[in-house]
């Protein structure tokens, strides 16, 4: 008896460690032992930039890296948008893929500055904003670019609510409500104008400042108020809104989380050994942060409070989730939210663009919605689904594994 209560005690130590131990950031194997300025992901697609080296990717969750073609380039953003993938560089311009890294082709007409250190995909225009020449946009895919009437400022980075589009630049924020053609300054009560991140949260938009910490609008930038409230480092170079959560990246304090939309946070570096965080993104299973050395992860269970909440307020504009589970057999579940009433479609196709299947196809009221999809009658591979409701389209990629 006395034996196998050892035995009992010992596996729940050992459970308990267990706990503790995955309850940490770790660190994965890459990409390069080195900075890693910005990451993005698409489905089981994970990519790091870094200064000097490159786009990096990663398909199992960052446990392993290989470099892509580009290579040798100082990466400084990154953005996906179906397969297209583009790489905003310092002195090299925009470099775009439409094979998830596998080659490149810089695109660069009529970017008249090649020192790119943001860009955003969103209604298929393609956005990039530069060292002190403001922002150009793309309605071609990047094949030939135009100048904005924001100019003569340094953006270094953009947000967007599905609405409108937001740039944090050295001169605090700016708002465009027509793609990105007009912009206009944000700055009522933004203490520090050095903005270089930007988050949408339900309707507040968050600005973090380097030097200043972090501020929130709930009235598109009209006016902000400071939202730190335990924010021990100010000095903020990520930001990243999963669910109902925020995280920040800071230079020389780790990560920081808050559950209350910035009025509170807290520490969450756990097993970080490094302090410098320079990029954030979040999968359905972990939030990886780009470090002063390499590409760290943790597991979202461990932080978030509503990653997969079907009740998270969505309702104030329009919102297509990533399918969960994403890899699944036979079924999954996709999410989505409605502002207002509209005619909404969303359908499913394979790779070729062939239609395989309507979801959803009537009027539906402002709401959060979700609905299954089987895929029993299909093979094994890669699928794309589709929103379309008004002028709001979004696609997202899903894998079938049989």
């Amino acid at each position: 008896m006395k034996k196998r209560i050892s035995v009992l005690i010992l596996f729940i130590f050992i459970f308990f460690i267990n706990n503790i131990i995955l309850a940490q950031w770790t660190q994965t194997n890459g990409p390069n032992n080195g900075v890693v300025t910005c990451l993005a992901n698409s489905g089981e697609y994970l990519f790091a930039g870094t200064p000097g080296n490159g786009v990096y990717e990663s398909t199992n969750n960052g446990t392993n890296w290989v470099p892509t073609n580009l290579t040798n380039t100082d990466v400084r953003s990154l953005a996906i948008s179906d397969t297209n993938l583009y790489a905003g560089m310092f002195g090299g311009g925009v470099a775009h893929s439409t094979n998830y890294g596998a080659n490149w082709i810089a695109l660069n007409s009529g970017l008249t500055n090649t020192s790119v250190y943001s860009v955003l995909v969103k209604d298929n225009i393609v956005f990039a904003g530069t060292f002190d020449s403001g922002v150009f946009y793309s309605t071609n895919f990047g094949t030939n670019w135009i100048p904005s009437n924001l100019n003569n400022v340094s953006v270094s980075v953009f947000g967007t609510d599905g609405i409108n589009l937001f740039a944090g630049t050295g001169n605090g924020v700016y708002l465009s409500t027509d793609n990105g053609v007009n912009w206009e300054p944000k700055n009522n009560g933004l203490n520090n104008n050095a903005v270089q991140a930007l988050a949408v949260n339900g309707s507040d938009l968050i600005a973090g400042s380097y030097g200043g910490g972090i501020f929130r609008s709930t009235n598109n930038g009209t006016s902000w108020s400071p939202a730190d409230s335990g924010l021990t480092n100010s000095f903020i170079q990520a930001l990243l809104n999963v669910g109902n959560d925020l995280i920040a990246g800071t230079y020389g304090g780790g990560v920081f989380h808050s559950d209350d939309n910035g009025i509170s946070w807290r520490t969450i570096n756990d097993g970080l050994t490094i302090s410098d965080i320079y990029s954030l993104t979040a999968d359905n299973n972990y939030i990886y942060a780009g470090t002063g050395n390499n590409v760290w992860r943790r597991p979202l269970s461990e932080i978030l409070t509503a990653i997969n909440d079907p009740a998270v307020e969505r309702v104030n504009r329009f919102y297509l989730e990533q399918n969960y589970p994403n890899p699944f057999n036979p079924s999954t579940k996709i999410q989505y939210a409605v502002s207002s009433n509209q005619l909404v479609t969303l359908k499913v196709y394979n790779v070729l663009g062939k239609e395989i299947a309507t979801l959803v196809n009537e009027e539906k009221s402002a709401g959060n919605y979700e609905i299954e999809f089987n895929a029993s009658h299909l093979s094994s591979g890669i699928y794309f689904y589709r929103l379309q409701t008004g002028d709001f389209v979004e696609t997202r990629k899903m894998t079938l594994m049989k």
